[in-house]
Parts: structure tokens; C-alpha cells; sequence
């Protein structure tokens, strides 16, 4: 399956969440992050993830942040 250029949402902003979204933007992925919590290590790792151009969400998942997307994670 190629994922370049595909819309993926990775929920959850986790160990496993925080890694997943780094590597699928390597790969090209349009990567969305979406976490319902807000914590201060969820504070620093969404700065990281939006200095490398993937959007986020934090405080809900949303219909508008998840919609259109081809995979969810």
C-alpha cells in the first residue's frame, strides 16, 4: 500500500502515537495528531510534532479534524 500523500490521523499522543507521527512524516503521510488530554509532556511533544508540520489537536477529537481522513491510526 502506498501511504505518500494520504491523509492519516493518528489518535492519541502517546509513546507509541508521538513515534508513529514522526515516522509517517518521514514517509511523505500528511499526518493529523489528535489527543483528548492536555498534560505538559503532551504540551512539549505537540511543539515538536508542529515543528516538523503535523497538525494537531489537543483537548478532543473533533468531526472536522478527522473528516476526509483515508486511515486512522
Amino acid at each position: 500500500m502506498n501511504i505518500k500523500d494520504k491523509k492519516i490521523v493518528v489518535a492519541g499522543l502517546g509513546t507509541t502515537g508521538f513515534e508513529t507521527a514522526l515516522f509517517l512524516s518521514k514517509k511523505g503521510v500528511d499526518v493529523y495528531l489528535t489527543e483528548s488530554k492536555i498534560t505538559e509532556d503532551i504540551s512539549k511533544n505537540i511543539s515538536i510534532l508542529q515543528s516538523k508540520n503535523i497538525k494537531t489537536e489537543v483537548g478532543g477529537h473533533t468531526e472536522k479534524f478527522v473528516s476526509d481522513m483515508d486511515i486512522l491510526v
